[in-house]
């Protein structure tokens, strides 16, 4: 779901649909449907998450939505969190992935969740060759040595 408060602060309205409703995002696909349960329009999945999947399994669901914004807040609180689990996907997101600054918060989150000691050549990698924003956040993890 993405969206504003509204004015009342009773709910939120979504800044995607033109009548102001919400905006739910299908588990399976992340194509946009407009209720919360139910069949994805698109793949056919259940649109909710299972009632069993805790937070850090929707964290880590986040990294590859398709609103940037929401990835990159689900990066940094993973590593926050320190989310073992998610080590692995924010490594791949921190190298290999399209969009700096989510690949900054991911690499700092990797840090985080890893340890300086343990990131090491990874920082050493990436301050030579990342994209300019990504070699700063390395450099800077770097010099906190």
């Amino acid at each position: 779901m993405t969206g504003k408060r509204n004015d009342e602060g009773s709910g939120w309205t979504s800044s995607g649909r033109p009548d102001g409703g919400l905006v739910y995002y299908c588990f399976a696909c992340y194509a946009t449907n407009e209720r919360e349960r139910g069949r994805c329009r698109e793949c056919g999945a259940e649109i909710s998450a299972p009632k069993e999947t805790g937070y850090d399994e929707l964290l880590v669901w986040a990294l590859d939505h398709p609103v940037r914004s929401i990835a990159t807040n689900a990066a940094g609180i993973l590593g926050a969190r320190q989310t073992r689990a998610a080590a692995t996907r924010l490594r791949q997101l921190a190298t290999e992935g399209s969009d700096p600054y989510l690949a900054a918060v991911a690499l700092r989150s990797v840090v985080a969740i890893e340890g300086l000691s343990e990131t090491r050549d990874l920082l050493l990698r990436l301050r030579r060759t990342a994209p300019v924003l990504v070699r700063a956040t390395a450099e800077k993890l770097l010099g906190a040595e």
